[in-house]
């Protein structure tokens, strides 16, 4: 089975996160003034969660096989850091530098409750929003990736294993920072967790793989009943009964962790629809989610100037395909060029060397 399932999560994962901040849209009126409206577009703040538990599944399908070549091996280490600071950081020092001017220009008032430019861009941990506000996710990826190498290279496979019981570990000690300052900023949301979960689920990858795949038409049926009813209730018990845990593992986690299973269950019957578009959206995820919070807040800043309080679900769809087009942009352009250009700036190094 091939990994084009993770495509399409990535491609839900950063639609979702866009419709829950699609939200910024207007502050009060319209739309949003039902309740359960909005208890479902909170929801989709469970991109995140999809994206970490994708993070560590895929990270540790890549490494395992050849997890031994990197132990006490400089060069496979500094390959592995550099090729993620690339990944991630050069876009986001783009988009970060144009959500600064955009707030010179447009907001210079808010620039006082940024955290510093250099903890924006280096991703330093910081109670307040950063300069492109999305940018507090990366702070884990960021750093799981630098854990993620560190371990490999000290341990070989073992360490993926090490590096998967490290971040439950840390997302353990979040328990005690609950009420701190840092609730809505680094510790106290137990995110940690999911990449623990995807690098278990990487280790069994090809297990679990097999097992469906030999599966019978009815046991996968079954499989995807039972978790689509898992999914629906919690789905239904969540936009009904919207109480938040202040730890948000026992708030998303069941539902990011069914959705994710759903998608596995699903994959040869989403192959043959084309995965509705998600694996598209998907290639570009990264993109759509640094653009679409500037994007969405271009946009309010042009309703706010016309007045327009009362938002309808036409200017929803028009702010989610304006932030695809956007995104879709970035990615032909700027993306894929960068991508492109680390290809040859970084060293490609086989791992059949040793």
């Amino acid at each position: 089975m091939k990994l084009d399932f993770i495509q399409a999560l990535r491609g839900f994962a950063a639609l979702s996160v866009v419709f829950f901040h699609s939200q910024i849209l207007q502050k009060n009126g319209g739309l949003f003034d039902s309740q359960i409206l909005k208890t479902i577009f909170n929801l989709g703040e469970i991109g995140v969660d999809i994206f970490f538990m994708v993070s560590g599944l895929v990270m540790t399908v890549t490494i395992k096989k050849n997890a031994d070549l990197y132990k006490n091996n400089f060069v496979h280490l500094s390959s592995f850091i550099t090729k993620r600071i690339w990944r991630i950081a050069i876009l986001y020092w783009v988009f970060s530098i144009i959500a600064l001017f955009l707030l010179c220009f447009f907001e210079p008032s808010k620039l006082l409750t940024k955290a510093t430019l250099l903890q924006s861009f280096l991703l330093f941990p910081s109670a307040k929003p950063f300069v492109l506000m999305v940018g507090w996710s990366l702070v884990y990826e960021f750093y799981f990736y630098i854990l993620f190498g560190f371990c490999c290279f000290f341990w070989g496979y073992i360490g993926i294993i090490i590096s998967g019981i490290l971040c439950l570990f840390f997302a353990l000690i979040s328990f005690a920072f609950i009420g701190s300052e840092y609730a809505i900023g680094i510790f106290n949301i137990t995110l940690p967790i999911y990449f623990s979960i995807g690098i278990l689920l990487g280790l069994l990858f090809k297990k679990i793989n097999q097992i469906l795949c030999h599966s019978k038409l009815g046991i996968r049926l079954f499989f995807f009943t039972i978790l689509c009813a898992f999914v629906i209730f919690i789905f239904i018990n969540k936009v009904f009964f919207p109480g938040e845990p202040e730890l948000r593992l026992f708030h998303f986690g069941p539902l990011a962790i069914g959705i994710f299973f759903l998608f596995w269950v699903i994959s040869p019957l989403l192959e043959k629809f084309n995965w509705l578009g998600l694996t598209k959206v998907g290639d570009w995820s990264y993109s759509l989610y640094l653009t679409h919070w500037l994007t969405l807040n271009g946009i309010a800043i042009l309703l706010r100037k016309n007045s327009i309080i009362n938002i309808e679900s036409s200017i929803i769809i028009f702010s989610v395909l304006t932030s695809l087009a956007i995104s879709f942009l970035s990615w032909k352009y700027i993306e894929a060029p960068i991508m492109k250009m680390g290809k040859y700036l970084i060293p490609q190094l086989s791992y059949k060397s040793k």
